[in-house]
């Protein structure tokens, strides 16, 4: 196992903003931990596949920036949830496949957190 920490990717729910995050992100800093966060706030009207897309593309971003190819934690709130586990428009291809294969392919660990 890596004694680097594993990069979390932060992906925030319906009707929010990478804002609900304030709480957590100081604690990562606190304990080195790279985090990269997706900010879907300016893609209103878009649905949930255009969504998914859109994360898959930022998490390939994020990692060509980096350099790193490695595994990922992932922290998802409410519809976040649902745009991490969505296959982008292209690729889907069978109905057992409900995970997206662009950010899914190297995850370590899939947290999330339901609406209250």
């Amino acid at each position: 196992m890596s004694s680097e920490p594993y990069p979390v990717i932060l992906v925030h729910g319906w009707n929010s903003h990478p804002g609900i995050w304030n709480r957590l992100v100081p604690r990562l800093s606190d304990a080195s931990i790279p985090f990269w966060k997706f900010d879907h706030t300016g893609m209103n009207g878009a649905d949930l596949s255009e969504l998914a897309a859109a994360l898959g593309a930022s998490v390939g971003e994020m990692r060509d920036e980096c350099g790193y190819a490695g595994s990922i934690d992932m922290v998802c709130h409410s519809i976040g949830t649902c745009i991490a586990r969505l296959p982008p428009p292209d690729q889907y291809c069978h109905i057992n496949l409900p995970k997206n294969p662009v950010v899914i392919e190297r995850i370590r660990q899939y947290l999330t957190r339901p609406v209250p």
